[in-house]
């Protein structure tokens, strides 16, 4: 039995291995499916607004 556990130890290893590179590869995958629209939506927001925020200082700058 002990002899047997010697010749399988590696492979078990290895097959260990293969199943942890198989879910590190399938979450990869999912990452690269993710929507980012909102992402992309919230930033030309937020660009916007700093835009107009800059607009606004700059014309009460010329105004006075």
């Amino acid at each position: 039995m002990s002899q047997l556990n010697r010749n399988l130890g590696p492979m078990l290893k290895e097959t260990a291995k293969s199943e942890e590179v198989e879910k590190v590869d399938k979450k990869q995958s999912d990452h690269h499916e993710v929507n980012l629209k909102g992402t992309l939506i919230s930033v030309f927001f937020v660009g916007i607004v700093i835009v107009a925020m800059w607009v606004a200082v700059y014309l009460m700058y010329v105004a006075r």
